[in-house]
């Protein structure tokens, strides 16, 4: 059932006892984060394997209320959240009640965060997070994967640039896809592929004829790689096997 833990023993990871919880029947379940923003650190807690963020317990959630509460500097909702795998494990502390809401301890970030946001918002950049946590996706169940558009769109159509084989150049184009680089919300990096993507279907830089069925023939040995629907191979997680 939710929440058991495994018996995979106790680890120490930043200053804080945890335990890796095996938490089943994850698929669409319903999880809300709580982050509590002090000055060594944003301490984030979550409801996985407690309860489905209970709307009712969450709406009633009051910020200010809270930050006063547990001596932080600011207190912030995240969520609600669902999830897409089937099980997963994942590593908890302490159990905490804010409001009524149970959530466990799930990692404490980077005090440096804190100060960035006194200074205003950073541009937007892709980035790999660094966190423990198996995840199992059932077999015939749909997985959804989330590509970022800057990945092909850019290296393949801006002015100049190594894929850019037809040497498609319009520097309208190359603006709006420059200006999505640095924006920080998705609604506005929408909107400027959006018109990117416009000004492409008017200029025609490539004519797409059909859909290719791509094959990929693999060394047994080779572990960790995902095929992506772009077509596209990226090696950054793969490695070999004896």
């Amino acid at each position: 059932m939710p929440g058991d833990r495994t018996e995979q023993g106790k680890a120490e990871a930043q200053a804080r006892t945890v335990e890796p919880y095996m938490v089943t029947g994850t698929r669409d379940m319903r999880f809300g984060e709580i982050l509590v923003v002090k000055a060594d650190g944003i301490e984030v807690y979550n409801t996985t394997g407690l309860n489905d963020c209970p709307a009712q317990l969450w709406s009633r959630l009051d910020p200010a209320t809270l930050a006063r509460e547990f001596g932080a500097l600011a207190v912030q909702k995240n969520g609600p959240h669902y999830w897409m795998m089937d099980s997963q494990t994942v590593s908890f502390g302490e159990e905490i009640s804010f409001g009524g809401l149970e959530a466990r301890w799930a990692a404490t970030l980077d005090p440096a965060l804190v100060q960035k946001a006194a200074q205003g918002t950073a541009p937007y950049k892709v980035f790999t997070p660094k966190k423990t946590q198996k995840m199992v996706y059932s077999k015939g169940k749909p997985v959804y994967e989330l590509l970022d558009p800057d990945g092909n769109i850019y290296n393949n159509f801006v002015t100049g640039a190594g894929q850019n084989r037809s040497g498609y150049a319009n520097p309208r184009f190359d603006t709006l896809l420059d200006a999505a680089r640095i924006l920080t919300t998705p609604e506005h990096r929408r909107r400027a592929y959006a018109d990117a993507l416009a000004i492409m279907n008017e200029d025609l830089p490539y004519l797409f004829l059909y859909w290719p069925k791509e094959y990929k023939v693999m060394n047994p040995k080779l572990q960790g790689y995902v095929h992506n629907s772009d077509g596209m191979m990226r090696l950054r997680h793969v490695w070999m096997n004896p």
